[in-house]
């Protein structure tokens, strides 16, 4: 193949790579940590969704009481700044069926609109946050 015919496939792979290059810009996200307890003790496994007011929520696991991992966009950036509606979730497999669970914890936990859960998330404080569930 000739030099002139090989430019136009290169044009071509090039345009074609670049956008696959760049990232997406995303908002920026700011780390979130803490604690969550139910009855006073950890709760030993769990995932904690952060709602906000307008954009993308964030999703973290609870291990040992402690939120840990905190993902909007890429693992572990964290949540958006802002007013975050919380949902707490923490299930036991049934060893006998395995579609089905058991909640560990009151299950207005797990909805937005019932769990009484806010976070209020900004670049100037720490975003820990303590979360204490009862019944």
């Amino acid at each position: 193949m000739n030099t002139s015919a090989r430019r136009p496939l290169l044009f071509v792979s090039l345009v074609l790579l670049v956008p696959a290059c760049g990232g997406t810009a995303h908002p920026t996200t700011y780390p979130v940590s803490g604690s969550v307890h139910y009855k006073g003790e950890p709760l030993a496994v769990g995932v904690i969704t952060f709602h906000p007011d307008k954009g993308r929520a964030a999703y973290g696991t609870i291990k040992g009481g402690e939120i840990l991992g905190v993902t909007t966009f890429r693992q572990g950036d964290g949540a958006l700044p802002g007013h975050h509606r919380v949902v707490v979730e923490s299930t036991k497999e049934d060893p006998n069926d395995p579609f089905s669970s058991t909640s560990l914890i009151p299950e207005k936990y797990g909805n937005p609109d019932t769990s009484g859960l806010e976070a209020d998330l900004s670049s100037s404080r720490g975003n820990t946050l303590t979360y204490e569930l009862k019944d």
